[in-house]
């Protein structure tokens, strides 16, 4: 992920400081590929994490983008859309930390969900707020609720 134009650009920007202080990175990795964890090599691994084998992608981005380490993590999952499976392990999990500069993380494996596989990412920054979804990358400059987003195309923001 670390090589998507749209994160190196993101990087540069909270770094020289243009989004204010940063204080909320919030990542979701929606897997929405249930049958992989319930047949498959991942469903024949013992305490398999979908923490580690997805989530870790957006928890290694936010590290990358803000150059902090979390001091306090706390996680909890659950199993509930692989219940009635012989699956030992959450298919849910979502993960919160906190950084020293008050920067709040929120980061979510979601293995079980009923969507596409994709990853979302919101950054919220006192001045600006950058989002990654299904819409594409965009940038909010401004509370005013009638401004629209701007498209973050390639490298830039439109």
């Amino acid at each position: 992920m670390r090589t998507a134009p749209a994160y190196q650009w993101l990087r540069q920007k909270l770094r020289a400081g243009e989004f204010g202080a940063p204080y909320a990175f919030d990542g979701d990795y929606l897997y929405g590929r249930l049958e992989k964890l319930t047949h498959g090599w991942r469903a024949e691994t013992p305490d398999y994490s979908v923490m580690q084998g997805g989530g870790i992608h957006l928890v290694d981005l936010m590290l990358w983008m803000t150059g902090e380490r979390p001091v306090s993590v706390f996680a909890v999952g659950n199993r509930l859309c692989t219940q009635q499976t012989a699956l030992r392990f959450s298919d849910y999990v979502t993960a919160t930390l906190q950084f020293e500069s008050g920067l709040i993380g929120r980061i979510s494996a979601n293995f079980g969900c009923v969507h596409r596989p994709q990853h979302v990412v919101r950054v919220f920054g006192t001045d600006a707020t950058f989002v990654h979804d299904e819409a594409g990358p965009h940038l909010h400059l401004t509370r005013d609720p009638a401004a629209t987003a701007a498209p973050v195309v390639g490298s830039i923001a439109v």
